[in-house]
């Protein structure tokens, strides 16, 4: 052993500075007699096994690598080629009773030194698997959604940057623009399909979600002019999102068009039977299944001399002579 205490002072000073306030373990292990033996390690090396290293000074490297057979391995590449490398390994420490995943570099310094310093990079190699997990997480997701998204039959898009990042198949049909084209639209042209009337509808609410940084669900509905000029009434409604890591707007377009004109087309049909019923000479009676009546023209004043509010809930059967 005395031989192999004479190799301490082998160290070069710049390789000695480096060895002693270096905050990661490195070892210095010494070629004597076709083994390597333990000769020296730093403070690092002697935290990371709780004050055990001594118990390890001067051990062969088959010895403490017998179950390791690529590290016993790796020291005589490192000697056997003179030169330095650096490789990736997982190493069972006993004295923690803990496995770790490490970074190892390995050194050569003639004549026959091998030093080793290694760097934990276990909790950075688990951030990165659950960071390839997240990913892969949120692609499945995102696939998911773009699958539902296709296949459904309202309008989707998703605004980020002053951009459309996403927009689905049924925005393309209800405004008549080729997806392509839509997603070339600079952030001035995203308003394009608004109908001038209309315009300052959707620049009151996006100036209004900026205010209130898009905490809330944001409905409204305007008309809208496709690329053909066909006017359609749209309901909107918008929500801002994480997408891809950053935010972004979700908006939900549906084209009302057809709705709003049954309602209108209802309404004005409603308002012709109105006009019909009070014009009428007669008395127009509507009642239930119990004859109980809900509706009473308003010429029941001037042929019975009620109110229609009087007579509204009574019983057809009150309004009959006792003898009918």
């Amino acid at each position: 052993m005395n031989e192999l205490n004479e190799t301490d002072g082998q160290l070069p000073k710049l390789y000695e500075f480096f060895f002693e306030s270096h905050p990661t373990p490195i070892y210095v292990w010494k070629y004597f007699e076709d083994e390597f033996i333990l000769i020296k390690y730093n403070n690092a090396a002697d935290i990371l096994t709780k004050g055990k290293m001594k118990d390890f000074l001067g051990i062969k490297s088959s010895e403490l690598y017998k179950d390791r057979p690529d590290i016993f391995e790796d020291l005589y590449r490192c000697k056997r080629n003179q030169n330095s490398f650096s490789k990736e390994l997982k190493y069972y420490y006993q004295t923690l009773n803990e496995e770790k995943i490490l970074y190892v570099n390995y050194f050569f310094i003639q004549p026959e030194l091998v030093l080793v310093h290694i760097e934990d990079i276990t909790d950075r190699k688990k951030a990165q698997e659950k960071l390839k997990e997240d990913e892969q997480i949120l692609k499945e997701s995102e696939e998911n959604f773009r699958n539902i998204a296709e296949q459904s039959f309202i309008g989707i898009e998703i605004l980020q940057d002053g951009k459309i990042k996403y927009v689905n198949d049924a925005v393309s049909k209800i405004l008549e623009y080729s997806i392509q084209e839509m997603k070339e639209w600079k952030f001035t042209e995203l308003f394009t399909f608004i109908h001038p009337d209309d315009l300052h509808i959707a620049q009151e609410l996006w100036k209004k979600r900026q205010e209130e940084g898009g905490k809330k669900v944001i409905s409204y509905s305007l008309r809208a002019i496709t690329k053909s000029g066909i006017i359609k009434m749209l309901e909107i409604i918008s929500k801002i999102v994480h997408y891809q890591g950053k935010p972004a707007i979700f908006v939900v377009i549906n084209d009302v068009t057809d709705t709003k004109k049954a309602e209108q087309k209802l309404k004005e049909s409603e308002k012709n039977y109105r006009n019909l019923v009070n014009n009428i000479n007669d008395i127009l009676i509507e009642v239930d299944a119990n004859r109980n009546i809900s509706y009473i023209s308003p010429q029941a004043y001037d042929i019975l001399g009620y109110q229609p509010e009087e007579i509204i809930g009574m019983n057809s059967r009150d309004l009959l002579h006792p003898n009918e």
